[in-house]
């Protein structure tokens, strides 16, 4: 249980490689624990790597000694994402994410059983909300 500080795991994943690094902030100062980097081998079949990465990613959370209380900051790589500008009218945050699935399925044909998205509110207009939509492969999470 960490009373008196705070620490922040951040990992890094790209196509070649899966850095971390776990930071402790104690009053204004950090202080780094642990910070690694991985490797992976080359490969063109995309299970493969994904089996590489998860393997990565078990080894980094022994190595780093990862608490449940962390704070955990992870970068996907650009490749695995997609940013969608979309205008939605003003509902709750469940029916947003919804409304947004269904859109997204029908612009692009893809099963809204298959995606994870995230959003962040950019302007109002009136009885309309504008949202910046990040979207990734339920795989990839």
């Amino acid at each position: 249980m960490q009373v008196f500080y705070r620490d922040s795991l951040g990992i890094e994943i790209t196509s070649f490689y899966v850095s971390h690094v776990k930071l402790r902030k104690k009053g204004k100062k950090l202080k780094i624990l642990n910070s690694g980097i991985k490797f992976a081998k080359y490969t063109t079949d995309e299970g493969e790597r994904h089996e590489q990465i998860l393997q990565f990613l078990k080894e980094i959370k022994k190595e780093a000694k990862y608490d449940i209380e962390d704070i955990l900051v992870v970068n996907f790589p650009m490749d695995e994402l997609l940013f969608w500008r979309m205008t939605l009218p003003k509902m709750n945050e469940e029916q947003m994410k919804n409304a947004a699935k269904i859109q997204i399925n029908k612009e692009l044909n893809v099963p809204i059983e298959d995606i994870i998205l995230d959003f962040v509110d950019i302007g109002v207009s009136g009885v309309m909300k504008d949202l910046g939509i990040f979207i990734t492969k339920v795989q990839t999470v």
